[in-house]
């Protein structure tokens, strides 16, 4: 009897050509509309109340989505960008005719501000305007933490940073909310104590009692009986705590906006989970699995509301395609005037639509999809990656943005090893999901991806007393490279991380952790830009190294120990998010 996998696997083979329209069809008559160019415009950051954040912000997306120009315009009206907006118009209305005939108008006033008119006409030529506001939370007086590096200890002042960005649209019957978009920060702020000694001398003799700085939540009870930190730490926790975090602040969000900043440490972290040294199973270190899933939370939602942006039809990228060489399967595209792909944000990997325009009407009809491979001053070199006939002059391009975050829906099979005599116990249920994150745009290296996957298996073994219940859980990270051959993709990589077993025996609950790696290769079809369905396998390797189990805290000898040392293999379906 065939193995379920295997028929899957014919299945996805014969069919899927059938279903997705790969093979070529017989093109209609086409042609050319007139080519239709990005042109660049700008936007305005509205500064309700001027910020010195708000700089940092035009300085990421001036970065992350160079086609745009920035304005940072400090009108401090202390009004929101609706109602200005209101003002603005009315104002218009009432000066119509001075300001048909050319003539110095009156300057704009908003309750007590003065606004010139050329600062409000930047604001309303805008083709779209950001309203940044960042609010701090009330701040938590937390410690006495010891530094990492010595013996000085340190009180911990802690205030969540919000980011509200409403980003609008300017038309003519007023402004509509294009994106809302949301993040939040939290900012830390760490206060030495200076000769604790004379301050515990201080508490005894004051207060009775001198805790211990490692007895932390009692140290602080007492420290704020202590004058002047009973008025201090009152003062912090009731006022505005902007003034007091402003200036940390400002370094954590420069920080964060650094080319680069977030892989790095999104990379350093996912090593550390590959070496083992973050575990997703320990209490202790669970903070920087947190961590490292707000990284990527973080890294995302920046990521997506650029794709957001990008994909507007107002202000995506498009072009024309400038010839097709079969030869090497490469397409040239054109650049908008005067642009380079630095000044419009494009990177290796990006994605982009072909459309041609069929019949008298003009109509859009989608013919193909590709990816860049190549970027050069004047011109794109692209990889077809789905396409019904060969492109030709005339052909334009679309962007297709996307964020370089793609996740794998899997479900098959996994080795694990318990008791070997019970029997084999290869083939295991199992089911995960996976994390990838491009690389492309940072090392130049076309589908090379970060993986971070969760995965899990269950094993049940043996009747009645000698009965086992396992439940697997894999957590790895590593690298994958990706070939394309049109819609067929080949891929290989390797993963490194920890699998934790949690095993029932009757009442008795018992755990074990074991440290190693998995390699694999896939094939996969391109199903539609945003969606792969494949079959992956490989080897996953992770020796029994101890026969020790945990319960609770007590040793337990099972004479066996949690093993994988087998076959994987799993259907998948890939997004790009």
């Amino acid at each position: 009897m065939l193995n379920p996998i295997f028929k899957l696997s014919i299945l996805l083979i014969c069919v899927l050509p059938l279903q997705t329209g790969a093979l070529p069809v017989q093109a209609q008559p086409t042609e050319a509309a007139p080519l239709s160019e990005f042109q660049r415009k700008y936007i305005s950051l509205y500064q309700q109340a001027q910020n010195p954040l708000d700089e940092f912000l035009s300085r990421y997306f001036q970065r992350e989505l160079p086609r745009f120009d920035y304005v940072l315009q400090g009108l401090d009206t202390e009004i929101s960008l609706p109602d200005f907006l209101n003002t603005a118009r009315l104002y218009q209305q009432e000066h119509a005719g001075e300001l048909a005939a050319g003539q110095e108008t009156p300057d704009l006033k908003v309750g007590e501000k003065v606004v010139t008119w050329s600062e409000t006409q930047k604001l309303l030529n805008a083709a779209y305007v950001m309203a940044p506001q960042w609010q701090f939370s009330p701040i938590q007086i937390g410690g006495p933490e010891k530094s990492k590096e010595g013996e000085k200890w340190y009180l911990s002042f802690r205030s969540q940073m919000t980011l509200q960005l409403p980003i609008y649209s300017l038309k003519q019957e007023g402004p509509k909310v294009l994106e809302q978009y949301s993040q939040s920060w939290e900012i830390v702020k760490l206060l030495p104590i200076d000769n604790l000694d004379r301050l515990r001398e201080r508490m005894l003799f004051e207060l009775g009692s001198a805790p211990n700085p490692s007895d932390g939540k009692i140290f602080l009870e007492e420290l704020r009986k202590l004058s002047p930190f009973d008025q201090v730490f009152a003062r912090l926790e009731q006022e505005d705590p902007a003034p007091a975090m402003m200036g940390i602040a400002a370094k954590a969000l420069e920080a964060e906006l650094q080319p680069g900043a977030q892989v790095g440490k999104l990379t350093n972290q996912v090593l550390e989970l590959a070496l083992g040294q973050i575990s997703l199973f320990d209490s202790d270190p669970g903070n920087k699995v947190n961590q490292l899933l707000e990284g990527v939370t973080t890294l995302y939602k920046m990521q997506e509301l650029v794709a957001k942006l990008r994909n507007n039809p107002e202000f995506a990228v498009k072009g024309q395609v400038m010839a097709h060489d079969l030869k090497g399967d490469r397409v040239t595209l054109s650049l908008p005037g005067g642009e380079t792909p630095q000044s419009l944000g494009l990177k290796m990997d990006h994605g982009y639509k072909i459309v041609e325009y069929l019949g008298p009407d003009k109509k859009v009809s989608e013919i193909g999809f590709l990816k860049l491979r190549q970027l050069s001053e004047k011109d794109l070199l692209a990889e077809p990656i789905i396409a019904q006939r060969n492109f030709e002059l005339g052909d334009q391009y679309l962007e297709y943005a996307k964020t370089d975050f793609q996740v794998n829906f899997r479900g098959g099979i996994g080795s694990l090893t318990l008791d070997p005599r019970l029997g084999p116990q290869d083939f295991q249920p199992e089911g995960s999901v996976e994390i990838l994150y491009s690389l492309a745009p940072f090392l130049n290296w076309s589908e090379t991806y970060l993986n971070l996957n969760g995965s899990m298996g269950m094993l049940s073994q043996g009747q009645g007393n000698n009965s086992n219940s396992l439940v697997a859980i894999t957590l790895e990270s590593g690298l994958s490279k990706r070939f394309h051959f049109r819609q067929w993709v080949f891929d290989l990589g390797f993963r490194m991380g920890q699998i934790n077993g949690q095993l029932s025996q009757g009442v008795r609950d018992l755990s074990q952790s074991n440290i190693g790696g998995t390699a694999f290769l896939g094939l996969a079809y391109q199903v539609n830009p945003d969606f792969i369905l494949g079959l992956n396998a490989g080897w996953r390797y992770y020796p029994s190294t101890s026969k020790v189990w945990k319960e609770g805290d007590k040793n337990i000898d099972l004479n066996y120990g949690l093993e994988s040392n087998g076959p994987v293999a799993s259907l998948f379906l890939n997004y790009q998010i």
